[in-house]
């Protein structure tokens, strides 16, 4: 602010030595205030953006690290053949894979499989909901985003849960 002292000494000086307005030197705080909130949403998403992307990449460097009783109990893997242990995942990545949904829904119609992506869009969906996140499923058309959101309202259901959603389709 040199040379001023205050906001208020630059409005002084301003008005008595350059003939600015009061009401313009007014409008201008008014719009400085309104980029520092576009600044403070901005560095918000960005924080959120970086959480997602973080857990995003715990996902890939886990994709194959199946929790053992999962292993033991299905007999099935989200890839052809883990080899790796759960025993080498940090604590940072077993609490997130904790969250990590491996199998369609209980509840889903059991002639229903998902594909890998479509799996992927699942945990999407779980991973912003439990942020308390609103999302947008946007992808190619006939990739089974009508799937994936059943399969999420599914799972929800599944785990007891009993709000309410709105869901919005062209």
């Amino acid at each position: 602010m040199r040379p001023f002292v205050s906001v208020d000494d630059v409005e002084r000086k301003m008005v008595r030595r350059s003939g600015v307005t009061a009401k313009l030197f007014e409008n201008y705080k008014d719009l400085m205030k309104g980029y520092k909130a576009v600044d403070a949403v901005l560095q918000r998403c960005e924080r959120i953006g970086q959480d997602i992307d973080d857990i995003q990449a715990i996902w890939q460097r886990n994709a194959d690290k199946r929790p053992i009783k999962l292993k033991k109990e299905i007999g099935m893997y989200l890839v052809d053949d883990p080899t790796e242990s759960t025993s080498d995942i940090s604590a940072e990545d077993a609490k997130v894979m904790d969250s990590y949904i491996w199998d369609a829904p209980q509840s889903l119609a059991k002639d229903v499989t998902l594909k890998s992506y479509q799996m992927l869009g699942l945990n999407w969906l779980n991973l912003l909901h439990t942020r308390g996140h609103s999302c947008i499923l946007a992808d190619e058309m006939g990739l089974g985003k009508t799937i994936q959101v059943i399969a999420f309202l599914t799972h929800l259901k599944d785990i007891g849960s009993r709000d309410k959603y709105l869901i919005i389709v062209p």
